[in-house]
Formats: C-alpha cells, structure tokens, sequence
C-alpha cells in the first residue's frame, strides 16, 4: 500500500515537472520569437549590407573588366 502511494506521487510529481517545463519552454520560446521580431527590422538591412556589398562591387569589377577588355580589343 505504502508504494502505491508514493508511486502515485512520483508520477504526479513528474507529471507536474513535465507540465513545468513544458510552460517554461513554450513561455521562452514566445520570448524569443518577440525579440527576434523585434530586433530583426535593425539586423537585417545591416546583414544583407554587409552580404551584397561584397557581392555587387565583385560583379561591378567584373563587369568593369570586361567592357575595358572588350573595348582594347575591338580598338585597332
């Protein structure tokens, strides 16, 4: 009879630990969504920034090269 009963409350303690953790979790998880939509408008034109400038001055240079290749070799 005696581990029945602590069995039962064992299980309900963890039940409870469960639910516990379950709360927290989906609580931080809302917490972190938040923030992340709240900050997001600031980090991302800094990230695309510090992504396509790299990008576009390769593709300009590039491009740059070629129109002044193309031009020495058409010049007689």
């Amino acid at each position: 009879a005696i581990q029945a009963y602590n069995f039962y409350y064992v299980e309900e303690a963890q039940a409870e630990k469960r639910e516990y953790i379950e709360l927290v979790d989906s609580t931080v998880r809302t917490i972190i969504k938040e923030e992340v939509k709240a900050q997001l408008p600031q980090i991302l034109p800094q990230a695309i920034s510090d992504v396509a400038t790299p990008i576009i001055e390769k593709n300009v240079t590039e491009s740059l090269e070629a129109a002044i290749l193309t031009r020495s070799s058409s010049q007689p």
